[in-house]
């Protein structure tokens, strides 16, 4: 598991893992914690990505659910009624 992510994954709960394509050929694997904190790897293939979060002991989803999409934009200032505002 690289440095970084176990960085993350130290001393946080609930953290999720999402399989979503990111190019012809690169998937981006997103790891969500409980409180909506993310990070993103990039690898090869969709085997690469079930092994990181094997390594990282979290479950890993084909897809964004609801919930998690949720979670993961709890932080985005766009998605705030008192947040960044675009322009008119």
């Amino acid at each position: 598991m690289p440095r970084d992510l176990g960085r993350f994954l130290d001393g946080r709960s609930g953290v999720e893992a999402v399989l979503q394509r990111a190019g012809r050929a690169t998937y981006d694997v997103v790891f969500v914690d409980a409180g909506g904190e993310w990070t993103h790897w990039v690898v090869a293939s969709p085997e690469a990505a079930r092994a990181l979060a094997d390594a990282a002991s979290v479950t890993l989803h084909e897809g964004w659910s609801e919930e998690l999409a949720r979670r993961m934009s709890k932080h985005d200032p766009w998605t705030d009624p008192d947040g960044i505002r675009r322009a008119r």
